[in-house]
């Protein structure tokens, strides 16, 4: 059973900053609560209405960050958190087999900040020996689903501020928004984490998710200080011989997923046209250059596993978005295919999509 520490009796666990994911923050169902209690018949009247959430910001210094090899960077960085009441929890014994009463929470975590990476340290993917001290950006989220023995939140016991290690644990760090002696049965339980890393000085990314292992394959990229920038050779313009149309990032939305298709060149000032050839963790990668007012991060055309859609997401140089210029071709490395425009239609909106190579025109492109 998980007991809330008495003060000045915090678990010591480290926070690995490099193990949160986007940050989801679950709608509140406190209008639901009395009626779950009189019909679970397990919390004091009034209880639920009176259920409390709440969100606190924390600022971290010097805050080691560990990889899959130990700690390779230090982290300045603002943390805000906030816990949600669910609802009455029908089965006490969630909270453990001595609770009176017990109230689901679900709690968020987002992060965003700066690092350091430490010279001569483990890269956090690869495990090579980092050089110099390369440095950047991150953010990240962390979303748990838990259950309490108390409905009260309270930002009190949440530290203002943080320097170097010895708090609790990012999963763990929701606790402290209850008293001492709440307890939380078996702990919370991760839904979802994911953080995101960027140098500007080299253009590496290195990406660290619970979904992908925790950015142990050379898919998640690497910050390892070598430097894989390269100056941009210009946007990727129009068919040769065939229309007046541009890639485009669709919908001028900068995120994973995001489709890409074909549009009349110049539209909308072009912002969302820009292409360049640039180097990621040593790779040749087509990326979506955003406007700076939009997004910082790198973004790379990402070609699937076979034929199919193209999308964006943040460069990593490695897998679909691999490409080698072959003439008027981009071919991606991974499967021989190249950048197609689907069924040869030069309609607005049209899909581009990584197809087999076959001479056609809507496999040419050029340079405006």
């Amino acid at each position: 059973m998980r007991v809330r520490p008495e003060p000045g009796q915090l678990a010591t666990n480290p926070i690995k900053t490099s193990r949160g994911r986007t940050a989801r923050t679950r709608a509140a169902f406190a209008g639901l609560a009395v009626l779950a209690a009189s019909i679970a018949g397990v919390a004091a009247a009034g209880t639920a209405e009176a259920a409390s959430n709440a969100t606190a910001t924390t600022s971290f210094t010097a805050y080691p960050v560990a990889g899959n090899h130990g700690t390779w960077a230090n982290a300045n960085f603002s943390r805000s958190a906030t816990v949600t009441f669910v609802s009455v929890d029908p089965t006490v014994s969630d909270c453990g087999a001595n609770a009176t009463s017990c109230f689901e929470y679900s709690g968020s975590i987002g992060d965003g900040g700066t690092f350091t990476a430490i010279s001569g340290a483990k890269s956090p993917q690869a495990g090579v020996s980092i050089t110099g001290t390369p440095s950047g950006t991150f953010g990240g989220s962390v979303d748990v689903t838990f259950f309490s023995s108390s409905d009260t939140a309270s930002t009190t016991g949440v530290p203002a501020s943080v320097s170097g290690a010895g708090q609790v644990s990012a999963a763990d760090w929701f606790e402290q928004f209850f008293a001492a002696g709440t307890t939380f049965g078996s702990g919370p339980k991760v839904n979802s984490s994911g953080y995101a890393y960027a140098t500007s000085g080299t253009c590496e990314n290195w990406v660290d998710t619970s979904s992908n292992g925790g950015g142990s394959s050379s898919a998640d990229g690497d910050i390892t200080g070598v430097n894989h920038c390269r100056s941009a050779t210009g946007a990727i313009s129009t068919f040769v011989n065939h229309s007046a149309s541009c890639l485009d990032n669709s919908g001028f939305k900068w995120a994973n997923g995001n489709l890409e298709q074909i549009w009349k060149c110049g539209a909308a000032g072009g912002e969302d046209q820009n292409f360049r050839l640039a180097t990621y963790n040593g790779a040749e990668v087509l990326q979506s250059v955003a406007p700076t007012s939009v997004s910082s991060s790198p973004w790379c055309v990402t070609a699937p596993g076979g034929t199919g859609r193209l999308t964006i997401s943040a460069c990593t140089g490695t897998g679909g978005q691999v490409v080698k210029k072959e003439g008027a071709h981009y071919v991606f490395t991974g499967t021989g295919d190249v950048m197609d425009l689907k069924a040869a239609s030069t309609a607005n909106g049209n899909a581009v999509i990584a197809y087999p190579q076959n001479g056609g025109k809507n496999q040419q492109w050029s340079l405006p």
